[in-house]
């Protein structure tokens, strides 16, 4: 911390009230001298205000502080609640009962103690935002008498991660993804469409399978591709619906469970020295009730007029770091990104898009995505590995999966997303319609050659730069003169090249 200034809002909580080092967005602090500025480095906000920002001495005003300058951190708030006096905050409230910042903390103190207060109801005043929709991602508001507060959350207390409107977010909102995507579509004629759509569903099976370096058989394959297919045909996100689902992904009968997993369970890798953590799942006990409040904030985030990204992200991600089965977690959760967009109408009509393709080609940046959880997760958890292997996770973890900025995980899928119709939407696409061309123009200079000539004429001079290769043309195309070869060859590299 710079000596001339000290902490203010979350990061003062957590130092005054020793709830340990929780992720926070940002960094603020009251300067003794200077004007007020933002630094940005190394992915981390300061902030810095002048004393004129300064609250007031109690653990409250710095509440009030946070929730004005800072946003909401259900994490931190539920934390520090925990070591605060309720008699204490009542006569807080009470100095000003019916103040915005006062409201707030009135009604998250009873929602993540689940205690109530001795305070009357209120009975008159407007009713206020619980997060600031210019801020926040928010979903449709549920009014609550008793604080006059719009409960805006983007789930319910059991779980509700926040995404902040960064500048990027912004950006990738005004890209209209979805409204491009249908653009391209409707650039091409149907016949074209329709042999992308095989190879796409072809190589978003492949890629998920690949991530999860699993092997993949013809029975698999056509399986997983079903079911991308059918993602829009129902809704998985119950419990029954995520069973079903995972026995339609682990084609192994023996694998099947009808209940979330009843051990504790990790993400890791081996090395020499042993095997190293990358993800700590909540404790068994904790599922049912983080997996309610999972399916839950779909449903309402579903309801409400929210990008369908966002939701996908939320939901997708959110599901693997519950992680609640023991095998099929990786191919589920993106599987759920697939049923989230096509059932919000994202996703065209009987299309996909192949977002595992670009997270495979980019494993860098997906592991980093899922990281962006895990990693302070890891300095939170208090576990152990015995000799065998097998994990124990000590103390009461479950809030850490209830509540975390998503923010980073949504701009990511935005990202995939964004290249996914860049690269595998349009490269597929353009290949498929130069392909169409060479092949046309192959028939029209031969007449009487067949369409199975001209395609296998067309793939085998592209694959061997736009020469056709001499096995082929003894096997396929010997009663073809040079002459007529090097103009077929010549008319291939045009329709690739132009």
């Amino acid at each position: 911390m710079n000596n001339n200034s000290q902490h203010v809002g979350y990061k003062r909580i957590m130092e005054c009230l020793g709830v340990g080092d929780l992720p926070c967005h940002c960094t603020s602090h009251i300067l003794e001298s200077g004007s007020r500025k933002t630094v940005e480095h190394a992915g981390k906000t300061e902030e810095y205000y002048t004393k004129s920002y300064a609250p007031g001495d109690s653990i409250f005003d710095q509440m009030v502080f946070a929730l004005k300058y800072e946003g909401i951190n259900l994490l931190i708030l539920k934390k520090a609640f925990e070591k605060t006096n309720a008699w204490t905050l009542t006569d807080f409230i009470q100095s000003t009962p019916t103040g915005r910042y006062h409201r707030k903390l009135w009604y998250l103190y009873e929602n993540l103690t689940g205690k109530q207060l001795d305070l009357p109801d209120l009975t008159k005043g407007n009713y206020i935002d619980l997060i600031d929709p210019k801020k926040f991602f928010v979903a449709k508001p549920t009014q609550v008498q008793r604080q006059r507060i719009n409960d805006n959350l983007l789930g319910d207390f059991a779980f509700s991660p926040t995404v902040r409107r960064t500048p990027k977010m912004e950006q990738y909102l005004e890209a209209d993804f979805g409204s491009k995507c249908k653009e391209i579509i409707d650039g091409y004629p149907p016949e074209l469409i329709r042999d992308a759509l095989a190879y796409l569903y072809t190589q978003e099976t492949r890629s998920s399978y690949r991530i999860e370096q699993e092997s993949l058989s013809g029975n698999k394959q056509e399986r997983f591709m079903q079911l991308l297919r059918e993602a829009d045909s129902r809704d998985y996100l119950s419990k029954p619906g995520l069973i079903e689902l995972q026995k339609k992904v682990i084609t192994d009968p023996r694998y099947h469970r009808e209940d979330y997993r009843d051990s504790q369970e990790y993400v890791g890798s081996s090395a020499l020295t042993g095997d190293v953590v990358h993800l700590v799942p909540p404790k068994p006990l904790d599922l049912d009730e983080l997996m309610e409040g999972l399916f839950n904030a779909a449903h309402r985030m579903m309801d409400s007029d929210l990008n369908p990204v966002v939701i996908a992200a939320i939901i997708a991600f959110g599901f693997v770091y519950i992680h609640p089965f023991k095998d099929g977690n990786g191919r589920i959760h993106r599987f759920l990104i697939h049923h989230i967009l096509s059932r919000m109408g994202f996703t065209p009509q009987d299309f996909v898009f192949p977002v595992s393709a670009v997270m495979y080609q980019n494993a860098r940046e997906y592991q980093d995505t899922l990281n962006l959880f895990s990693e302070p997760l890891l300095q939170l958890v208090d576990y152990s590995l015995d000799h065998e292997g097998a994990m124990t996770v000590r103390g009461d973890t479950v809030d850490y999966y209830r509540y975390f900025d998503a923010t980073g995980i949504v701009e990511n899928l935005f990202s995939f997303i964004s290249d996914t119709i860049d690269s595998e939407y349009l490269k597929e696409l353009d290949f498929l319609k130069r392909f169409a061309d060479a092949k046309n123009a192959v028939e029209q200079i031969v007449d009487g050659m067949s369409q199975r000539e001209a395609r296998i004429f067309v793939e085998n001079c592209k694959a061997n730069g736009y020469k056709l290769s001499k096995a082929k043309r003894e096997k396929f195309f010997n009663m073809l003169a040079d002459d007529e070869i090097c103009t077929l060859e010549l008319a291939v590299q045009e329709a690739f090249e132009e």
